[in-house]
């Protein structure tokens, strides 16, 4: 039996799979709120690394024991776009990819005439990179890397980190189809090259014998470049890559079409998606709204508002998840219409949520549950060109809003139509990230 670890340094939490590569199950599964957010302006958005760390290595010993003895490689994956500051001695904030500080402080507009710098968007790491430069917050960093890279990085004491080209695609200003980063488009936008990682795949390096001991794994087992968390999921997810649309919604959202990377250089025009780096020289077409599962949840608390306002006790807010999917599903052909931008897109920052089409009758929690989950399904769609969409067959769901919401599910299949296979799979980018662990023992 090949045992492998994956670990997901999710946006809100970590979580971690002991997975049997052999018999494709999952032997072990534990997630951890990070509660890492700083209170901070709310364009900005930033997270303690400490907390993270900390979660991590609780999340790590509340693993089995016995089936850690038998892990044989590890893999690791989160949350992409992200950037952390850090140098030998220590790490600053995680400023993550819901930050839209070029935006606020007038940068973003600067940034994309650039020659190599047109695509960059909020959140992006050499847009916040670019931001960090213009507010001299550089200072006393000498490195610069996502999360996860970080993380193994430390637990494989690096000299440097490394970076899958998944990630560092994320950041922008990379070149995906040779694989390298834009170092004229970097330089011209005041960012020192020394804060980059080295491009890499396959294995980075040997667990140390301190994180060995912390976590009770065993010493020198191999651990991967990391993965970028939408490649990941799409790893554990994927079947028949040619027949299937992957759409996953958590506090975002992504909907992704893997693709031949000679199609790359057509859609490069598409300023509502990404184009990612996928494994075996493959690409992913993504379209990722900021408001997902999070746009769900939103009429959640403006109901809760409501009835603490009008003096009415609050309901637990599972009950509430339920009872607006079910009135949801009362009024699937709502003629209310909403699109959930509440919090913009990264290349429209400036869009805001909208709803339309009400009448003196219509504006009932079930036709406002309705309309909110279609808005939610369709905006992704919207995102991408529809010829991606041609000769599918199966739309491959996940995350806890598709597990957990009817109504979603059911629009899911009306807007695309096309049957709905939701995976069972918990903690799907954790998975991908095991999956992976078992390609660098070959």
């Amino acid at each position: 039996m090949a045992v492998t670890l994956g670990i997901d340094i999710g946006t809100t939490k970590v979580a971690a799979v002991i997975y049997d590569t052999d018999n494709e199950t999952i032997l072990d599964c534990a997630s951890q709120n990070t509660k890492a957010d700083i209170p901070t302006e709310k364009w900005r958005s930033e997270q303690n690394v400490e907390k993270i760390l900390n979660a991590i290595d609780s999340l790590m010993l509340s693993l089995d024991r016995e089936n850690k003895k038998r892990i044989s490689a590890i893999g690791v994956t989160g949350q992409m776009h992200g950037v952390l500051l850090w140098n030998k001695n220590e790490a600053g904030n995680l400023i993550t990819w819901k930050d839209k500080r070029a935006s606020k402080l007038n940068i973003l507009k600067e940034i994309i005439k650039i020659s190599g710098a047109e695509e960059l968007k909020d959140g992006f790491g050499v847009t916040t990179l670019t931001c960090l430069v213009r507010e001299d917050k550089l200072g006393k960093w000498t490195h610069a890397s996502t999360i996860h890279d970080y993380l193994v990085y430390k637990i494989c004491g690096l000299e440097k980190a490394v970076t899958d080209p998944s990630d560092a695609a994320s950041w922008g200003a990379f070149d995906i189809v040779n694989k390298k980063w834009n170092f004229a488009a970097i330089k011209n936008l005041g960012i020192p090259e020394h804060f980059f990682p080295s491009i890499a795949n396959g294995k980075a390096g040997n667990l140390s014998k301190e994180f060995a001991q912390k976590w009770t794994l065993p010493e020198n087992s191999p651990v991967a470049v990391p993965l970028g968390d939408n490649q990941a999921s799409i790893l554990c997810t994927s079947a028949e890559p040619d027949d299937e649309i992957y759409l996953t919604i958590g506090t975002g959202a992504q909907l992704t079409v893997v693709m031949e990377k000679e199609t790359v250089r057509e859609l490069k025009s598409e300023s509502t998606m990404d184009i990612r780096p996928y494994i075996d020289n493959k690409c992913l077409a993504v379209a990722a709204p900021l408001c997902g599962g999070q746009a769900f949840a939103w009429l959640v608390d403006v109901v809760q508002h409501w009835q603490k306002e009008l003096g009415l006790p609050e309901l637990p807010e599972d009950k509430l998840f339920r009872k607006l999917d079910a009135l949801g599903m009362e009024h699937l052909d709502a003629k209310l219409d909403i699109k959930p931008n509440f919090i913009g897109e990264r290349y429209n920052p400036e869009l805001s949520g909208e709803i339309s089409n009400i009448d003196l009758k219509n504006f009932t929690l079930g036709e406002v549950s309705a309309a909110l989950a279609r808005g939610i399904v369709d905006n992704m769609k919207q995102m991408m060109p529809e010829k991606l969409f041609a000769n599918k067959k199966l739309v491959v769901g996940s995350g806890n809003a598709v597990r957990r919401l009817k109504i979603v599910q059911k629009m899911i299949k009306r807007e695309f139509n096309l049957p709905l296979k939701i995976k069972d799979r918990k903690e799907e980018a954790a998975t991908g990230a095991a999956i992976l662990a078992e390609k660098i023992k070959n």
